[in-house]
């Protein structure tokens, strides 16, 4: 195997940042900022596994949304295969997607209670297709 020196990333963050404005609680005072995410560096070779842990609050699923371009950062840049996110088309974009895979801690939040388990695994496979 060849060392990850010496492979190109196969995900790279670099200063990746995400702040999030909520309401005005009062008209005449700017609205209130949440820093979600701050100068976050992060690379991930093929072939590797990595584990993001962290406290309830601490910005792990800010990290995955906006590394799956589900979100857009605030500041810094996602790459995926040497190549920006944020300058990915629509159609480049979801064949990067089809490379990547995100589960969601929520499984009531991910999974349609409605839905059989032959429709939930057979949506994304017909995603896919088209």
């Amino acid at each position: 195997m060849t060392p990850d020196n010496l492979r190109p990333p196969l995900l790279q963050t670099m200063g990746l940042g995400k702040t999030y404005t909520l309401p005005r609680r009062q008209l005449w005072q700017a609205p209130p900022q949440v820093v979600a995410l701050q100068d976050v560096d992060l690379t991930v070779y093929s072939g590797r596994n990595v584990g993001i842990v962290g406290e309830s609050g601490s910005g792990k699923s800010t990290l995955a949304r906006l590394a799956m371009a589900l979100d857009k950062p605030t500041t810094g840049q996602v790459m995926w295969n040497g190549q920006a996110v944020s300058a990915m088309s629509g159609p480049a974009l979801r064949a990067a997607r089809r490379d990547c895979q995100m589960v969601f801690q929520d499984p009531y939040g991910s999974l349609d209670p409605r839905m059989t388990v032959e429709r939930i695994v057979a949506e994304p496979l017909q995603a896919l297709s088209r």
